[in-house]
This record gives C-alpha cells, sequence and structure tokens, in this order.
C-alpha cells in the first residue's frame, strides 16, 4: 500500500511543472492577487527611485536656488537638501528660512522683492560669489547629523 502511494506522488511530482508561470497560473486568487500587487509596488518603488535620482542629478547641475517661502515653512527640508548638494540658495525670511540659510555664507536672505531679484542676478553672474557660497553649503550643510541636530535642539531649550 505505501509502495503504491509513494510510487504515484513520485509520478505526480515528475509531470508536474514547477516553473513560476505555471505555478503563478495554479495559485489561489488571492495568492495571485497579493502576487499582482506587490509585482507593482516593486515597479512603483523603482519607479519612484529613479525619479529621485534624475531629480538629484538635475540639482547638482543647478546654479541656484530661488525660493520665496512660505510661511508656514518649520524646516524647509528643500532648502536644506540643495545646500548639502552644494546649490546656494536666496530666500526671503519667512518661516524657518532665514535660519537655514546663512546670509551672505551659504546664500542671501533678502527683504523684498527688488533684493531678491537683485541678489539672483548678483549670484547668477558673479562665479567667485557662487563659488564661495557652493563650497560654505558642502562644507556647512553636510555636518547636519541627528547626534548634531538633538543637541542644536537642546541647546534650545536649556
Amino acid at each position: 500500500m505505501e509502495a503504491d502511494i509513494t510510487s504515484q506522488a513520485v509520478g505526480l511530482a515528475s509531470n508536474t511543472d514547477f516553473s513560476l508561470i505555471n505555478l503563478f497560473l495554479r495559485a489561489d486568487i488571492i495568492v495571485k492577487s497579493v502576487i499582482i500587487i506587490l509585482l507593482a509596488s516593486s515597479i512603483y518603488s523603482w519607479a519612484i527611485i529613479f525619479n529621485k535620482i534624475k531629480l538629484f542629478k538635475k540639482i547638482i547641475k543647478s546654479r541656484a536656488m530661488f525660493y520665496a517661502g512660505d510661511k508656514g515653512e518649520t524646516f524647509c527640508l528643500a532648502v536644506a537638501e540643495a545646500q548639502a548638494l552644494g546649490v546656494p540658495c536666496i530666500v526671503k525670511p519667512i518661516g524657518s528660512l532665514g535660519e537655514r540659510v546663512k546670509h551672505k555664507v551659504t546664500g542671501e536672505v533678502v527683504k523684498n522683492d527688488d533684493e531678491f531679484v537683485e541678489a539672483a542676478i548678483n549670484l547668477l553672474k558673479n562665479d567667485d560669489i557662487w563659488t564661495f557660497y557652493r563650497n560654505n553649503c558642502l562644507k556647512l550643510q553636510r555636518n547636519y547629523r541627528w547626534e548634531i541636530i538633538a543637541k542644536m535642539y537642546l541647546n534650545i531649550l536649556n
């Protein structure tokens, strides 16, 4: 009896195709759904990764970032990322931008639209100023690690 069952099991295994396509086709609808969702999520994730890589390449090639700001800005990660990549910024002192950009060190913090335009034109035309700001951005903005930010935050509270 056991020999018959063993020979039948071996016979079934030898006739069964274990390719990925056949395993998928024989799977239950729930398993198929999960596989399709995982595959779609993976493709979507890789699309986001490739878009971020293209964005960083564009930012690195950028000459400067001009951002007038928003009153609700509490940290301004976009300016922090631009400066960490060596892109000087021209901003207005709205929200946290006045603190994020070090005036005349990593960019310029201007008071009104006329100063904004003047600073932008000056930065685009003057290679020495741009190089100075760029080098300072790379030197100063890449040092922000969680330990340093936590110490800065604790110093503010004390």
